[in-house]
């Protein structure tokens, strides 16, 4: 994505990283902002995590700078969906990128 071309530094990173996108990226209008839980391993421990969504089901992972992971062993839990209007508008309200509750 075009928003984080200049970003090299991504660990630990991703729920800036995906709100940017939201905020800046003028192809917003067709992602979801998602906050959720992640594992590379099958029975591994969930890691809280930002990555966004479109409309035709692909992912964006802003650590990975691409597609986020799927198949045998990924996993991932959405807590939270957010549009363009409602990243912005937490964002202004808590003054940080996320998350803004409490993950499952």
């Amino acid at each position: 994505m075009k928003a984080l071309a200049r970003f090299k530094k991504r660990t630990g990173r991703c729920y800036e990283l995906a709100g940017l996108v939201m905020l800046n990226d003028p192809t917003t209008e067709q992602l979801t902002l998602i906050h959720g839980r992640v594992s590379q391993f099958e029975n591994g421990p969930l890691t809280d995590h930002a990555w966004l969504a479109r409309a035709d089901g692909s992912t964006y992972d802003p650590v990975l700078n691409g597609p986020r992971p799927t198949g045998p062993g990924w996993k991932a839990q959405i807590a939270h969906r957010y549009s363009r209007e409602e990243a912005a508008h937490l964002v202004t309200t808590h003054g940080h990128w996320g998350p803004w509750t409490t993950q499952p």
